[in-house]
């Protein structure tokens, strides 16, 4: 069983039912969860985020060897501000969430501060929208391999 939870801005921590899932034998929690609402807030420069982010790092490293399936602000294509594409400049964009460039610094930070925490029971998963209009953004969005487990 893969179990599809959802954690919105301001949620720091795995709910409890989120963590009774995860521990039930062949079950697999799978978490999309939403740092911030702005990206950029979420790239490092921001001390209150950065210690939600460590929060939430140490609430899925509590589990010890239980592995969850992480993915940072699912389809975030909706989410992309106005000019906010480089490879897509003809899209109509009306997000409010920031640019692409501010989606991977975001992403980087948070995958750098699980890091340093020493979190290795995450499967790190990008989850894009899938819809045909956004495939430009595709590339732009892309945190990068060494950053990114698996691609839903």
């Amino acid at each position: 069983d893969i179990v599809h939870a959802y954690l919105g801005a301001g949620n720091v921590v795995l709910t409890s039912d989120i963590v009774t899932l995860a521990q039930r034998p062949g079950t697999i929690a799978l978490v999309n969860w939403r740092v911030v609402n702005r990206w950029a807030d979420g790239a490092g420069g921001n001390a209150t985020v950065n210690g939600q982010i460590d929060r939430m790092a140490n609430s899925i490293k509590a589990l010890g060897t239980t592995k969850i399936m992480l993915t940072i602000h699912h389809e975030p294509e909706p989410g992309i501000a106005p000019g906010g594409s480089p490879s897509c400049l003809t899209q109509n964009f009306n997000g409010t969430s920031g640019s692409t460039t501010d989606y991977v610094g975001m992403w980087h930070n948070v995958r750098s501060r699980f890091d340093a925490l020493g979190v290795d029971n995450v499967v790190w998963v990008m989850n894009y929208t899938g819809y045909p209009t956004w495939d430009c953004v595709v590339e732009d969005l892309w945190p990068g391999n060494d950053h990114v487990d698996w691609v839903m």
